[in-house]
């Protein structure tokens, strides 16, 4: 996370919130899975198929495919994109959440779902360079690992004294939005993704307007 400036220290801060409010409306609506946690939903695969459910092994793998088609959106998007990839990989996730938020109200659930996959499997593409995912915004295993070793290495003098910090906010960024998005199911059910919508183009028009594509080092 060294890598990025402020700005896109604090880009990546708001959609890791994104990624948690999306992946806590799915995974209340879809009762238990994830739309954006590929390693809890890889475990539950696993689970259901030493219990023989070939249902929820069904749904899984449709779930963990649609990630994986999300990516490779991304990855296209940003390749066509030059030097715009950013921009444009924000505003194909904003699309992506519309269409989840309309097929949502006409009640087609499933591929509602779908969609929101769709999206948080492109948004990690936002934070890559050289092939490489600088920062990955809807799954924190790694940022946990980082603010232990960062802590470690501050207190044996090798690592900055405050370097632990960016990677925890990056994971609280993604707590806050898995809680303002339970707290808004229980009132707005999916309805609730149409703030999904409003923020996530919010984002992708500041992103255009206000700062530099690639704004890295």
């Amino acid at each position: 996370m060294k890598l990025l400036r402020r700005s896109s220290l604090l880009l990546a801060y708001c959609l890791a919130a994104l990624a948690g409010y999306i992946d806590a409306l799915g995974f209340i609506h879809i009762g238990g899975y994830f739309v954006s946690f590929m390693s809890g939903n890889s475990t539950r695969l696993a689970v259901h198929l030493a219990k023989g459910n070939d249902l929820a092994v069904i749904f899984l793998l449709q779930i963990i495919l649609g990630f994986m088609l999300g990516a490779m959106l991304g990855r296209f998007t940003g390749h066509a994109a030059g030097i715009f990839k950013r921009s444009a990989i924000l505003l194909s996730v904003s699309t992506l959440l519309l269409f989840a938020s309309v097929f949502s109200e006409f009640g087609v659930s499933n591929i509602s779902i779908f969609c929101m996959t769709l999206a948080m499997g492109a948004v990690n593409e936002v934070f890559q360079k050289d092939g490489k995912i600088v920062v990955a915004v809807t799954y924190m295993t790694g940022a946990l690992v980082l603010v232990g070793q960062k802590i470690a290495g501050a207190f044996l003098g090798t690592d900055d004294r405050y370097g632990w910090l960016p990677p925890l906010l990056l994971w609280l960024s993604l707590v806050t939005g898995g809680l303002a998005g339970g707290l808004i199911y229980s009132k707005l059910g999916l309805h609730g993704l149409w703030l999904s919508v409003v923020f996530s183009f919010s984002l992708a028009f500041i992103h255009r307007r206000h700062h530099h594509e690639g704004d890295y080092l």
